[in-house]
């Protein structure tokens, strides 16, 4: 399998009325061929349980919106026949999922991953210093306190 970068402009049902933040995006997305689906958690298409992409904020009334997921394709498809580059996709049950004050996961930085690595070094000098906190094991910043 190879990883490709998709962005998607979807439009909201029912725009929200109050600001919303990391929001969860969840549903089901196939290869308009083949039919398989193109979520790696969700290969067989068993359930739409699995978050693919965080959309980092809504504004109120919003009714537009646009996030990016990594779209799992067999290496053999030959992508460069499409304009678009990846071929025609199908979009269904796609549902936008806020939980105020919730956890949500994220993207990692190189600090969380080894704090003495050079890496760490370089994503401190320009992030400031690495705070280490226990996300996903008790409230803090992260949750708000929840």
């Amino acid at each position: 399998m190879r990883g490709l970068c998709v962005t998607v402009r979807a439009s909201l049902k029912e725009p929200p009325a109050q600001p919303l933040t990391a929001i969860g995006v969840y549903g089901f997305i196939t290869d308009g061929i083949s039919s398989e689906s193109v979520l790696a958690n969700n290969p067989d298409l068993n359930t739409d349980a699995g978050q693919f992409t965080i959309i980092p904020s809504i504004a109120a009334g919003q009714k537009e919106v646009t996030f990016e997921f990594i779209a799992a394709l067999p290496m053999e498809k030959d992508v460069a026949q499409y304009d678009n580059g990846i071929g025609p996709l199908n979009f269904n049950s796609l549902r936008v999922v806020s939980f105020p004050g919730g956890q949500q996961f994220g993207a990692i930085s190189p600090c969380e991953m080894d704090e003495f690595s050079m890496e760490c070094e370089d994503w401190e000098n320009e992030n400031g210093a690495y705070k280490k906190a226990a996300f996903m094991v008790k409230s803090n910043e992260r949750t708000k306190g929840r």
